[in-house]
């Protein structure tokens, strides 16, 4: 059976792997939380592509910044790791789902079974069960009080995308922190060849009671629809606001309508006077131009709520 499990992974490996030059190794991170409330024990989705052509992955880990908690997914039971190799863990075991494809071709899909108090595993399979691998993954605090949310030695074929999808309520791997704010939240890729990348994405979280009430008014932008890039001027438009009280800093969270609910794509940083506020923008984010297409943005003063929607359209 070994011999033959071999056999049928050499032979996947030569389907995939017939694939253009290789590029750079820098796979893309999507995150979300839900509920992205203070103190709630939310749901968290984390989404990795890359190009076929790209190293495989073979470590990824998610790191949560100091205010977010373990939570240990206390309404789920145990499975050791070889019983989840077995598929013989019952629904009570069950803190998530993945999905995923190789080379852009081929879907898969299993199930993520809680094997300890911070510990998980999936059972990753190909060819109808043929070819099968549980993935270990560990969810650990370290000193500085950040969370490393960490899968180790992924299957060494073509991942294109991998999706994870971690429960919430009492199958809740973590607590959202209880300070609202913008949080950093950073992937960070090893590949087969011990290329190293790294992907930011930023999650604001919301709901807290009594947040310092700053009133946030007349919130314009000089250019409503604009090309997004560079110009002599170094700007496209310039986002203006007043606001009742002074704070550390302003974050101006760009936001995207998808699948019928506003996205976070960005966050950029600005002033936090009492009073007028402006930042000049080029329509960029983490270094990258933003498509043509329409687009909202809010300001949200340090430990506040965010103001209301402003609406912008980048064009070609």
């Amino acid at each position: 059976m070994v011999k033959a499990r071999t056999l049928l992974l050499a032979v996947v490996l030569c389907a995939f792997t017939a694939t253009p030059a290789q590029a750079a190794f820098f796979p893309d991170l999507t995150v979300s939380v839900f509920p992205a409330t203070a103190g709630s024990s939310p749901a968290l989705a984390a989404t990795i592509s890359q190009p076929a052509n790209n190293t495989a992955i073979k470590r990824f880990t998610l790191t949560l910044p100091a205010g977010f908690k373990p939570a240990g997914a206390p309404g789920a039971s145990k499975c050791n790791v070889d019983a989840i190799g077995r598929y013989s863990c019952s629904s009570d075991t069950l803190i998530g789902s993945f999905d995923g494809k190789l080379a852009s071709r081929t879907e898969f899909a299993g199930t993520i079974h809680k094997a300890g108090p911070n510990r998980f595993g999936l059972l990753v399979s190909f060819l109808g069960g043929a070819v099968s691998q549980v993935v270990e993954g560990t969810l650990t605090q370290r000193s500085s009080g950040a969370l490393d949310l960490k899968l180790d030695q992924l299957p060494a074929l073509p991942i294109t995308t991998l999706t994870l999808r971690f429960g919430g309520g009492p199958r809740s791997l973590i607590t959202a922190p209880q300070r609202c704010g913008t949080y950093a939240i950073d992937g960070k890729f090893t590949s087969r060849l011990d290329e190293l990348a790294i992907d930011r994405t930023l999650l604001p979280v919301e709901g807290c009671q009594g947040v310092p009430a700053v009133n946030v008014s007349n919130v314009r932008l000089s250019e409503e629809s604009f090309r997004a890039g560079g110009s002599i001027y170094g700007t496209r438009t310039i986002i203006a606001w007043r606001a009742s009280k002074a704070v550390d800093h302003t974050d101006v969270r760009v936001e995207r309508r998808v699948r019928g609910a506003w996205r976070v794509l960005g966050v950029l940083v600005a002033t936090g006077n009492r009073g007028d506020n402006k930042l000049r923008w080029d329509g960029r984010l983490k270094g990258r131009t933003l498509k043509p297409g329409r687009y909202g943005l809010r300001v949200q003063p340090d430990g506040s709520e965010p103001a209301k929607l402003v609406r912008f359209r980048i064009v070609r």
